[in-house]
């Protein structure tokens, strides 16, 4: 049996996450408030308010910019809040949606990650800055992390694959031939649409910071690929949980 073993969001783009026992997703949507902000360089003209899909270039993001590994984000629905946190200590929190506040987050950003540059918190309700313009949600095998961690002689952290979906219970590498097959999640039904190509943002210790293990490498040299998890679409709202099983269609 393939089950959800964990759901994770990230609310600023290249930051660290945060855990959620269940989740409501909406047809054609993304996770809620996964990428609902991304972090611009000011200089960049980029309107904070913008809500308009960007490629990551436009943006601070971990392929280039290790610093932002150990940092975490968490958004709260309920008071609208966004906080940051390290190790578990808060650094700076607010409400975005007031320009004051959103000034505040950004300046307290960029003094927490230690940037020679101003920084403009970007996004907002309704927005999904991921690496791909369609919305969508991560799907991460453990059995394929484990398999590639022990083939490498390596411990390989789920956190560097920022992974929506986490699973257990699939024979590694599997997921590789769900393109196109649709599975019940709860009761949202959802379709995977393709293997996900990964790049130097693994290659981040998400403790330190640090590009100590190239994982592009080790998936070129264990499946002749440098893909890890798939992309799936949401076909049919609903609401899913930890532990609930995929059944495909």
């Amino acid at each position: 049996m393939i089950r959800l073993a964990a759901i994770h969001r990230y609310p600023v783009k290249g930051l660290q996450g945060e855990n959620l026992t269940r989740a409501t997703v909406a047809r054609g949507g993304a996770l809620p408030a996964d990428r609902r902000f991304a972090l611009a360089p000011a200089m960049s003209g980029i309107d904070p308010q913008t809500r308009t899909w960007q490629a990551r270039r436009g943006f601070f993001h971990l392929a280039r910019h290790a610093v932002l590994a150990p940092f975490a984000a968490a958004w709260r629905d309920d008071n609208r809040t966004l906080s940051i946190t390290r190790d578990g200590r808060t650094l700076v929190e607010g409400r975005p949606e007031d320009p004051d506040e959103r000034n505040r987050l950004s300046d307290g950003l960029a003094a927490a990650l230690g940037l020679d540059q101003a920084l403009t918190l970007v996004g907002g309700e309704g927005a999904s800055f991921s690496d791909v313009p369609a919305r969508v949600l991560s799907v991460i095998s453990l059995a394929s992390l484990e398999e590639l961690a022990e083939g490498a002689g390596t411990v390989l952290d789920p956190r560097r694959f920022r992974g929506n979906l986490v699973i257990v219970g699939a024979k590694p590498w599997a997921e590789f031939g769900w393109v196109a097959r649709v599975f019940a999640l709860g009761t949202a039904r959802l379709r995977v649409i393709g293997a996900i190509e990964r790049c130097a943002a693994t290659t981040v210790n998400p403790d330190t910071g640090e590009r100590d293990l190239n994982v592009p490498a080790l998936l070129q040299g264990a499946i002749s690929r440098a893909d890890c998890g798939v992309y799936a679409e949401v076909l049919a709202a609903g609401t899913f949980a930890g532990g609930d099983a995929l059944m495909f269609a």
